[in-house]
């Protein structure tokens, strides 16, 4: 890569409010969750504000990134927040994800799948197709072309840390390093396609991170953050990243999407014949949805919820009457699915509930638009 100086906040284009003196307005965070195909279900809710934020301000053609001045997103998220950052439609958004899926979730030949049930090009062609500059090269991940700022997770492999990448100019690694790397300079297509590298479904991605220097990434929901909401508010925040927005209710609102929330759990007959190989195929997702629902709860705890479905059976809601924090605004659209609810779609669809099922799709947009229809507010958008 090239050893010049990353770009200025005023050489990438973006609005000196966004760089400068943080209590200047509220500050809005768009949080999208990972889930496979799953994200289906979060574009319907996602469709569904920006249709009453269209309505509100009067502008057909405002899209999320009008609106929110951070979008992060995890796995799934990350493909759908770096499109909206980019200034994508959610309604474009949603017609090219259901698109794609078939193409992306098509089994590789045996012979080709290097440790992965699915290939990386279809994705990565996608991505490499669309965040072009102007002139046709790569967009960076410090493009001027991204409209907010962009918080995309990532595991690195390499060093066996989680990587929050934020595009901001001033953050400790975006600016120019000894060894003449900066985060700015990873191809966004790259940034994106490593958050997603899910390990068994796909490859993990080799990024040159400096010169000579190689490092490899899986998914970000190999981190605690699939759930990305509290890493967000966190770098929002902290007086160690750059941004250093002013807490308060009036200051900071968060915008929690999910991807819809199934317990992990086993029947008696499956319990008695847990042998060691299916207990390791049943703990990823139990640690990941725990590990989202303790996000939920630690938002719930510090900022002031004014929408969110029961956490569990002592907590309540922790929102509305029930809420007790002060620290930002929070809202939180999410669904529990029933057994019943999950045997009925697997029965239309003809297929497993998985991640990787393209055959659900139909069936999750149909419950994230019913979903959204009943929970999603424009009250929700002071």
């Amino acid at each position: 890569m090239s050893s010049q100086l990353p770009p200025t906040g005023q050489e990438l284009g973006l609005e000196e409010s966004m760089l400068s003196a943080p209590s200047i307005g509220p500050k809005r965070i768009l949080s999208i969750e990972g889930g496979g195909v799953r994200g289906v279900f979060s574009l319907r809710i996602l469709l569904r504000m920006e249709e009453l934020l269209r309505r509100k301000h009067g502008k057909d053609s405002m899209v999320l990134a009008d609106h929110f001045h951070l979008i992060s997103g995890t796995s799934v998220g990350a493909i759908i927040g770096t499109y909206l950052s980019y200034g994508w439609p959610v309604g474009e958004m949603l017609k090219l994800f259901k698109e794609s899926l078939p193409i992306i979730f098509a089994r590789a030949q045996w012979w080709k799948l290097h440790g992965a049930a699915y290939r990386r090009g279809p994705l990565r062609e996608m991505l490499q197709k669309h965040f072009v500059e102007p002139n046709g090269g790569q967009a960076l991940f410090g493009t001027r072309r991204l409209k907010t700022w962009l918080l995309v997770v990532l595991r690195n492999m390499s060093t066996g840390a989680a990587w929050p990448l934020l595009n901001h100019p001033e953050g400790k690694f975006a600016k120019l390093q000894e060894d003449g790397s900066s985060n700015l300079k990873i191809p966004l297509w790259q940034v994106v396609r490593a958050s997603t590298a899910a390990p068994w479904f796909f490859p993990p991605e080799r990024v040159t991170v400096a010169a000579g220097q190689t490092m490899e990434f899986v998914d970000g929901g190999i981190t605690p953050h699939n759930n990305p909401s509290v890493i967000s508010y966190l770098m929002a925040t902290l007086p160690c990243f750059p941004l250093q927005w002013k807490k308060g209710v009036n200051n900071i609102q968060v915008v929690s999407v999910g991807t819809g929330r199934i317990r992990a759990k086993l029947g008696a007959f499956e319990r008695g014949r847990l042998g060691r190989l299916r207990f390791l195929d049943h703990v990823p997702a139990a640690l990941i949805e725990s590990t989202s629902l303790a996000q939920d709860l630690t938002m719930r705890s510090w900022g002031r919820c004014i929408q969110g479905g029961v956490l569990d059976s002592e907590l309540g809601h922790l929102s509305g009457k029930e809420a007790v924090g002060s620290d930002f605004l929070y809202c939180r659209y999410n669904t529990e699915w029933t057994t019943d609810e999950i045997d009925r779609a697997c029965a239309v669809s003809g297929c497993k509930f998985a991640l990787s099922s393209v055959k659900l799709a139909p069936w999750l947009e149909s419950e994230g638009e019913k979903y959204a229809d009943k929970h999603v507010r424009i009250e929700h958008f002071p």
